[in-house]
């Protein structure tokens, strides 16, 4: 079992080499614009060294094969985000586990699922090592889809500032409602597309509007004072 720091540095690595063999490939630095979303198949080939394959049995979702070095998932799951966190998920069980047999398929894609009660959840099942272990391959997907320097970076180009204040005269004005729920306003921030832009923060990172709003809980984007 890992540190949420370790898991996290391991996910950062990936990343650096990622920009290294697209620098390679392009014979240019990629910007942070062509960088995202981070493209995840060739995180596999070409950073992992594993291969994709077809998953037969879709009631288990994903899983890897250690022997073979070869992720199994279903690549002709229609939704790019799903797909996209699929393989982020499994690449976290090929870099942090050995000899997973199967895997739920990740906490991050529920909807509406709040931090609090994901660590709630990880204290209550304390004794169980499989949930652990899923536990840190959505941390580490989180990381490598959503890197924490990256979205707060994003998030100040978006709303021009480092942090938004729930039901500030700015998150009115943006939102042009009032009395929000922080779950609710972390929903609606994931989703807004400003103002001569078609990107929101969930579309710019090619995640589903849940994950990044749970992303935008996780790294304190959105605070209540």
């Amino acid at each position: 079992m890992y540190t949420d720091d370790v898991v996290r540095a391991k996910a950062v690595e990936f990343l650096r080499k990622l920009w290294e063999f697209e620098r390679a490939a392009t014979g240019k630095a990629p910007t942070h614009a062509d960088f995202y979303p981070v493209k995840i198949a060739p995180v596999v080939e070409n950073v992992l060294g594993w291969r994709l394959c077809q998953l037969e049995n879709l009631e288990q979702r994903a899983r890897c094969d250690f022997n073979q070095r070869t992720i199994f998932l279903d690549l002709n799951e229609p939704d790019p985000a799903k797909r996209s966190y699929s393989m982020a998920h499994e690449i976290g069980h090929a870099v942090l586990h050995r000899f997973v047999a199967k895997c739920t398929g990740g906490l991050i894609e529920r909807p509406r699922k709040s931090l609090h009660s994901s660590r709630r959840a990880v204290a209550n099942n304390g004794r169980s090592d499989a949930y652990r272990v899923e536990r840190e391959a959505d941390e580490f997907a989180r990381e490598l889809l959503m890197p924490s320097k990256a979205v707060c970076r994003q998030f100040e180009a978006v709303f021009g500032c480092e942090q938004l204040v729930l039901n500030s005269g700015k998150m009115q004005l943006l939102f042009c409602v009032n009395g929000l729920r922080k779950e609710d306003a972390q929903f609606r921030a994931a989703a807004y597309v400003p103002v001569g832009s078609v990107f929101s923060l969930a579309r710019f990172f090619g995640t589903s509007v849940s994950a990044m709003a749970f992303r935008l809980e996780e790294l304190d984007l959105i605070t209540e004072s």
